[in-house]
């Protein structure tokens, strides 16, 4: 089908003058570029040292020594083009624990000190950054061929200027947990992440082969008001030994460095979320190793919705074994699949608009694309397009892919792509072109210089 192309000039808008800076935002974005790949199994995943506690020292030494963590794990299949993230928060709260004192977690500065890849793969740190309860970004890169040598990364955690909180001998915890990303694309193409969530809770090490497979990881239902849907999902354990796991019903959202964010109950979704009209049983399983489960859902929708799209996840995590003949672990490695839903009661439809286009410079001196995508309408939308970086001349220099991740409704969603190559000092267009699923394909573009 011929499409028309409807230009948007937002030279008005960005042109600009544009000066290297030491700017440390979205780090982990240099690594989303999303090229086509087979699925991805992470696994071999392990977190040292046993503990993560601060003990103080003399009183008269500044802090009471670093920290340091390594996080260890192995992706099979596919090919060395894929990006990987490992993300980091605090699940303690805002205060560490064990402590004589209240005490923010603020006050521990997380460095990554290393980062190594699979073999032909890249991997870069991040910023150092004060501890906090939101997901940050500690490592990223491109996948290496799968399995041929572990990723790891190295951290320090320094609990500043200990001894204005805390006595010679006490001791302060904070309870931490890690997210291993890595993409990939299902049968019908589209790009989605597999994660895996290892916690670290004060304890010593528990090292294990987990595997949890959950398919479709996406399910888009149309149904009307008033009406019930019920169906399943396939959730296989592919892990070394039998396995405990719980359901959890999850809103979510794609966050500004288009990270999804789930959690329990977020309050700026409940106009869209699907959350209670949700249910999956059972709620609690064991699954025997290399077995797989249907897990049915129940979709019930209220008779008074409105027109609309509506969205929540279904997600599932492996729970520590319950063995009354050994003593508890606070390490624990889990693993959790999420699947999305999409809910269409009537027939909403998007509303896309391409906001704005602009390049930025990253503090490690390249530079990234950056476009704003608005949706006034009550779908989402996904982004099936480029960005081209041509030079005064005419010639493509640079072109990268828009990453396939949702616009959901009645928002403005960033989308932040490394560009491949430095750009040299001299004058520039941007020209993008977006595919949103309309009759036509938008397309926009803006000139900057570069000093």
């Amino acid at each position: 089908m011929n499409r028309n192309r409807i230009p948007i000039s937002l030279e008005n808008l960005s042109q600009s003058r544009i000066v290297s800076s030491s700017l440390t935002f979205l780090i982990f974005w240099q690594c989303m570029t999303l090229p086509a790949f087979a699925a991805t199994r992470i696994h071999n995943e392990a977190a040292t040292p046993a503990t993560i506690m601060f003990i103080a020292s003399d009183p008269d030494l500044p802090t009471p020594g670093s920290v340091s963590a390594t996080i260890d794990f192995r992706t099979t299949g596919g090919r060395n083009d894929r990006n990987w993230r490992v993300d980091m928060q605090a699940t303690s709260g805002p205060n560490m624990t064990n402590c004589p004192n209240t005490i923010p977690i603020s006050e521990v500065l997380v460095t990554c000190t290393s980062a190594v890849s699979d073999n032909g793969g890249t991997a870069s740190c991040a910023a150092p950054f004060a501890l906090s309860g939101s997901t940050t970004t500690i490592a990223c890169g491109l996948e290496g061929k799968g399995n041929a040598s572990p990723y790891q990364v190295v951290l320090t955690f320094e609990f500043q200027d200990s001894w204005q909180y805390i006595d010679t001998g006490s001791a302060c915890a904070v309870n931490l947990s890690y997210q291993i990303f890595a993409e990939y694309k299902d049968r019908t193409m589209k790009t989605k992440f597999l994660f895996l969530l290892m916690t670290i809770s004060l304890a010593v090490l528990a090292h294990a082969e987990l595997g949890l497979a959950l398919t479709p990881m996406r399910v888009e239902i149309r149904i009307a008001p008033g009406s019930q849907y019920t169906d399943s999902l396939r959730l296989t354990n592919d892990g070394d030994d039998p396995v405990r796991v719980r359901g959890d019903l999850l809103d979510f959202f794609m966050d500004e460095t288009m990270t999804p964010q789930f959690a329990p109950r977020l309050e700026q979704e409940m106009q869209f979320s699907c959350r209670n009209w949700l249910q999956v049983n059972p709620s609690e399983l064991d699954i025997p190793a290399a077995e797989n489960f249907r897990v049915r859902y129940t979709l019930r929708v209220p008779p008074d919705t409105p027109e609309g799209e509506y969205h929540c996840g279904a997600a599932f995590v492996t729970m520590p074994p319950i063995d009354p003949n050994r003593a508890p672990m606070g390490m624990q490695i889990a693993v959790r699949a999420v699947s999305a839903f999409y809910i269409f009661v009537g027939d909403p439809v998007s509303q896309p608009q391409f906001k704005d286009l602009s390049v930025r410079s990253r503090p490690d001196g390249t530079w990234e694309a950056f476009a704003v995508f608005g949706n006034d309408g009550l779908r989402h939308f996904r982004v099936d397009g480029f960005v081209e970086v041509q030079d005064e001349n005419g010639l493509v220099v640079d072109r990268v892919e828009f990453p396939s991740i949702p616009v959901l409704p009645k928002r403005n969603q960033n989308f932040t792509i490394k560009l491949n190559d430095s750009l040299a000092p001299g004058a520039y267009t941007l020209w993008a072109q977006a595919d949103v699923g309309l009759p036509e394909i938008l397309e926009t573009f803006t000139k900057v210089v570069i000093e």
